[in-house]
């Protein structure tokens, strides 16, 4: 998974948690994605997704990530793929 710090229009700062799922399998890179797309798209199941979920953010977002993986863990395996 891919962590990112994005500030919304007011400033706030919010940790997104993000990856691909494609053919079943997660991947958080562009590029395993796009390589699994083409083979499941060639296996006639083209289905490909985008998951992310976020949560506010501190100054060092060590707690936002605590909270994200908290939020994945007790929602396993309702988010998709396994890694």
């Amino acid at each position: 998974a891919n962590d990112t710090i994005l500030m919304d229009g007011s400033g706030d700062r919010h940790l997104v948690r993000w990856w691909y799922e494609v053919g079943g399998r997660r991947s958080a890179s562009d590029l395993v994605a796009k390589l699994q797309q083409v083979a499941a798209s060639l296996a006639g199941h083209p289905a490909a997704a985008l998951v992310a979920f976020s949560t506010a953010c501190d100054t060092d977002c060590t707690a936002a990530a605590a909270a994200l993986d908290a939020f994945e863990r007790d929602m396993k395996p309702g988010l998709g793929a396994s890694e």
